[in-house]
């Protein structure tokens, strides 16, 4: 059985944080509300143990990985940074991120 214990790491709330400022920042926005990483890793607690046995079911080549999420957070910033664009602003909100994480729904694993 795969371990999902990156999930849980604080090391991985590093990742996700670096991911967001990243993405941001090559999306043209000035700044972004870090509590959006809050919320990204409030999403991932939510039914975290259904998804982990949902992947470890899985044939390995089929299970997605710490790579698949932080590409997960890459969309999910850049479809907010799009909203803000949209509207002028180069600050991604709060807002902007929960529009960009109902586009996408369960598009996202594992925020979804």
């Amino acid at each position: 059985m795969p371990s999902f214990d990156w999930m849980k790491d604080e090391k991985f709330k590093d990742e996700i944080k670096n991911t967001v400022s990243q993405t941001a920042g090559r999306s043209g926005m000035d700044q972004y509300r870090t509590s959006i990483v809050n919320l990204l890793m409030g999403n991932l607690e939510k039914n975290r143990d259904a998804r982990i046995l949902t992947e470890s079911a899985k044939i390995s080549t089929e299970q997605r990985s710490k790579n698949d999420a932080l590409r997960s957070v890459e969309v999910l910033i850049t479809e907010a940074c799009e909203i803000a664009k949209a509207d002028n602003r180069k600050l991604v909100t709060e807002s902007d991120f929960e529009s960009a994480y109902q586009a996408k729904f369960c598009t996202v694993w594992p925020f979804c």
